[in-house]
């Protein structure tokens, strides 16, 4: 962890059920005596948590700060840096307030639903399940369900989020959000963000660049 120092980033659980809090401020302490410095937070329970234990407070996208007086309420709360809401046009991205350096999303397969109890779960439990699942909709599209630790399940787009080919002008910064990619193809994606080369399949620019109303 030293080794990596202000590198490294801790993404905290996007859902801490009652009674799993003590486990987790157990990790957390002891990934603070190992020298990780800085915590991704994604709700108030997770960032009042990391405030108390001292971590450097990073926010994340489901945060979902989509304008200014919210951005400012999370800097009051201790948040260095945050990721923007993936709901936002980027012309309200460029014209709001506050102090922080905010980013978004460039890449990712954008977590539409979670589920306490997994829709994958048979009359058995979990079985042999290996924990990369997914779900198909009437069309026959497939949409990815990935379990963490099983205490929550995540539903993920069927095509990624990929923005790193559009004008980002008025961010202080970028995300490339990896959740069922192998290694090499995260090595791809990464590289086509930093040369700003378009995607060569489906994908979605989600409201960045359209308004929904």
């Amino acid at each position: 962890v030293r080794s990596l120092g202000k590198k490294l980033i801790g993404e905290l659980p996007r859902l801490i059920w009652p009674g799993r809090e003590e486990g987790l401020e157990q990790k957390l302490t002891a990934l603070k005596a190992a020298g990780m410095e800085t915590v991704c937070a994604g709700n108030l329970g997770s960032l009042r948590m990391a405030s108390r234990l001292g971590f450097r407070i990073s926010g994340g996208f489901d945060l979902n700060i989509e304008n200014s007086r919210a951005l400012r309420v999370y800097e009051t709360l201790g948040v260095r840096e945050t990721l923007l809401s993936w709901e936002i046009p980027m012309s309200d991205v460029r014209h709001m307030g506050g102090q922080i350096p905010r980013g978004i999303l460039l890449y990712g397969h954008m977590p539409l639903m979670l589920f306490r109890c997994c829709p994958m779960q048979g009359k058995e439990g979990c079985g042999s399940c290996d924990g990369r699942r997914s779900l198909k909709d009437r069309q026959g599209t497939e949409f990815p369900v990935l379990c963490h630790r099983k205490q929550y399940s995540t539903l993920l787009n069927s095509v990624p989020l990929y923005v790193g080919d559009k004008d980002l002008r008025g961010l202080d910064y970028g995300v490339v959000w990896f959740s069922v990619e192998e290694r090499e193809e995260c090595r791809e994606i990464w590289k086509r963000c930093l040369k700003k080369e378009t995607w060569p399949g489906n994908r979605t620019n989600g409201p960045y660049f359209r308004r929904i109303l």
